[in-house]
C-alpha cells in the first residue's frame, strides 16, 4: 500500500502583529519575515499515515507545491523514513487561488507512484480554498472522505475510518483506492524523529518537479480581485455617566 500525504508549509500568523497587516501588490500580505510551520491539519494527517505505515508496512510519500524553502521539513520528513518527499517549486507563479494547477501536479505525482491512500489537511490557509482534494478525486476516479480523525487498516486495501459527521463521530469500512481529508484530530501531534533518523534522513535527495510543465489547465483560473481585511468591530454606543444613572433607575421602576 502506497500513501501519499500533500502538506504545505506556512507562515505562522498568530506571530504577527496588527501592524504587520498591510496589503501589498499583487492582492497579497507580506509575511516573508514570519516563521514558518508545516500547516497543522497537513500535520495530523502526516501523523495518522505515518501510524498506518507501523501497522502494515505500507510504503509513504509526501509533496508540496511551494514558493518557500522547505529543505528542513523536507529533512523532518525523511527523518520520519518517508520513502520519498516530492517539492514542486512554484517558481513565483500566484498559487493561492490556483486549485487547478496544484491538483493537476499532486495527481500526477499520485499516478507516478501508485497512490492508494492520499490524505490532505482540511485547511491550508493562505489561499484556503477547499478545491484541491475534489479536483484531484475527480481527475483520479477517486472516493473522497472528510472530516476523518481516524484511520485503521484491516487488510491490504481495507480500512476503517473515522469521520465526523453532521449527526456525530462516524466508522465506517473503506477500500483503497481513496482520499482522505483530515481534520485537526485530538491526539495526532506530528511525532519528531531522532536525532540519528533526522541526519540519516538528511543524505535523501528531494524529488523535483517542474512548475513549466503544469501551466496549462482546462479549469477555469480563478483571479482575484480585492483583498481586504476581516472586521471584527462591534457597534457601541458611549453612554455617559448621568445617563447610565437614569436608565438604571429607569429600570428598576
Amino acid at each position: 500500500m502506497n500513501i501519499l500525504n500533500c502538506f504545505k508549509v506556512i507562515e505562522d500568523l498568530e506571530k504577527m502583529t496588527k501592524d504587520d497587516w498591510h496589503i501589498a501588490g499583487r492582492l497579497f500580505v507580506d509575511t516573508s519575515f514570519i516563521k514558518t510551520m508545516v500547516n497543522e491539519s497537513d500535520a495530523s494527517a502526516i501523523e495518522l499515515s505515518l501510524r498506518l505505515r507501523d501497522s502494515s508496512e505500507a510504503n509513504i510519500f509526501g509533496i508540496t507545491v511551494t514558493d518557500k524553502k522547505v529543505r528542513s521539513f523536507v529533512k523532518q520528513m525523511y527523518g520520519l523514513k518517508f520513502n520519498q518527499v516530492a517539492v514542486c517549486d512554484s517558481k513565483g507563479t500566484d498559487i493561492r487561488f490556483r486549485p487547478d494547477l496544484v491538483s493537476s501536479i499532486i495527481a500526477d505525482y499520485a499516478k507516478s507512484i501508485g497512490a492508494d491512500i492520499i490524505t490532505f489537511g482540511s485547511n491550508a490557509p493562505n489561499g484556503n480554498n477547499y478545491l484541491t482534494p475534489f479536483y484531484v478525486a475527480e481527475m483520479l476516479n477517486m472516493i473522497c472522505i472528510s472530516n476523518v480523525i481516524n484511520i485503521e487498516s484491516i487488510s491490504n486495501q481495507q480500512l476503517v475510518i473515522t469521520y465526523q459527521g453532521d449527526i456525530g463521530t462516524i466508522t465506517i469500512k473503506a477500500a483503497a483506492p481513496i482520499i482522505l481529508i483530515i481534520d485537526n484530530a485530538p491526539g495526532t501531534s506530528l511525532r519528531i524523529p531522532t536525532l540519528k533518523d533526522k541526519i540519516e534522513g538528511s543524505k535523501k535527495e528531494v524529488y523535483e518537479m517542474d512548475m513549466e510543465d503544469y501551466q496549462e489547465s482546462s479549469i477555469k483560473i480563478m483571479k482575484p480581485l480585492k483583498l481586504s481585511t476581516i472586521d471584527n468591530s462591534r457597534n457601541y454606543e458611549v453612554i455617559e455617566k448621568e445617563e447610565l444613572i437614569k436608565l438604571i433607575e429607569d429600570s428598576r421602576k
